[in-house]
């Protein structure tokens, strides 16, 4: 495993975290490893921590059909990104601000080495620094925002083509 501390200060997320929070974010990162063609995490599960990819690549997918009814059923999966550990990249994040179910399966493509980081610890170590917790916070906020900008997008792009094939259907 590459030096925490090193790790954590390149993550964007935790660019605005003061020196001696920074060493305390260290001790509560846990490292953990995945096997190639491991879920890291499962879309729907209940979800506490966050994760930061230190080497190897993952590919995030979402499940783009409705709740399987039959034995019979299947369920279709988008691949969303891949993700690969130059940037140290985040993921689960969500799971910081709030307690509900992951919103994407998270599936290692080669073996990988993680940093987690619990919930549980991130709102401690946050009560005693509220500086470098806020822009913590901001990042994630940052993140979240652009991905809702961009699923917006896709949603008016969806409906537009959704649009488009109604009417041909009906002649219109």
């Amino acid at each position: 495993m590459k030096n925490r501390f090193e790790v954590l200060q390149s993550v964007p997320v935790f660019a605005g975290v003061k020196p001696d929070t920074m060493k305390k974010l260290t001790e509560i990162a846990n490292p953990v490893n995945f096997r190639e063609g491991e879920a890291i995490v499962k879309e729907g599960e209940a979800g506490s921590n966050m994760f930061v990819l230190v080497e190897g690549k993952v590919r995030i997918t979402k499940n783009i059909t409705l709740k399987p009814t039959g034995p019979d059923s299947e369920s279709i999966e988008k691949d969303l990104i891949t993700l690969s550990a130059e940037n140290h990249p985040v993921f689960g994040e969500m799971s910081l601000v709030e307690e509900d179910v992951r919103t994407a399966t998270v599936t290692a493509l080669t073996d990988v080495e993680l940093l987690s980081i619990e919930r549980e610890d991130f709102h401690k170590l946050a009560a005693q620094d509220f500086e470098s917790a806020y822009n913590v916070l901001m990042e994630i906020a940052r993140i979240i925002s652009s991905r809702l900008r961009k699923t917006n997008r896709d949603v008016v792009k969806l409906t537009t083509l959704l649009g488009i094939v109604l009417g041909r259907e009906r002649g219109l």
